[in-house]
């Protein structure tokens, strides 16, 4: 039972839903075109980006899924680049035109993390990489603030040791303006799976 559970769940992670201030109410929009889960998304100029994920345990989708949130339709299907991370990426954006990326796991299962860190330009469809992060992590949080990223939290190597870690980069578009992240007062609260946002 419990297995016929899961799989009847898993078809449902394909659907999209939507909430609209004006009416109140949650409508069904257009099911992607892959059942994904732990995948980074992240909305800008209209634009839902959908990066990596799982499709099972036993495979990971390796594309970029671009959502028009106007005409309600999805509209690329872009390969990601060698090394970036599927799942348990940081992920922020500048909130114009770029999109940025930290820590992560390349691969399905519980493969090993990685430091790696990546810039996405939205008007090119360009990829960029950034400084690695000083050790690796999974599940941090990432955020954008006056032309800086700022990486809080996250996991050790072992996938299970929260970590106080705050590290911060400037950043120029698509360039770091440093070749190394700053470490800055930790956070006072060891955490992973964390949400974040600026206020």
């Amino acid at each position: 039972m419990k297995n016929l559970l899961i799989k009847w769940l898993r078809l449902y992670r394909a659907y999209r839903w939507s909430y609209t201030d004006d009416s109140g109410v949650w409508s069904e929009s257009h099911p992607c075109s892959e059942r994904l889960y732990d995948a980074g998304s992240i909305y800008l100029n209209g634009q839902l980006y959908v990066f990596g994920g799982f499709n099972s345990l036993q495979k990971v989708n390796g594309h970029l899924l671009v959502f028009d949130c106007e005409s309600e339709v999805w509209t690329q299907s872009i390969a990601l680049p060698q090394g970036f991370p599927h799942s348990h990426h940081a992920i922020c954006t500048d909130g114009k035109r770029y999109i940025y990326f930290a820590g992560g796991q390349v691969g399905e299962q519980c493969n090993p993390g990685v430091a790696s860190a990546f810039v996405f330009d939205v008007v090119t469809f360009g990829w960029s990489r950034l400084p690695d992060l000083p050790e690796v992590r999974y599940a941090g949080s990432m955020q954008f603030i006056h032309d800086r990223l700022y990486f809080v939290g996250g996991a050790k190597a072992d996938r299970h040791t929260p970590t106080d870690t705050h590290w911060s980069i400037q950043v120029k578009g698509d360039l770091a303006l440093a070749a190394l992240w700053e470490a800055l007062p930790p956070c006072p609260m060891p955490a992973m799976h964390r949400g974040s946002m600026v206020v």
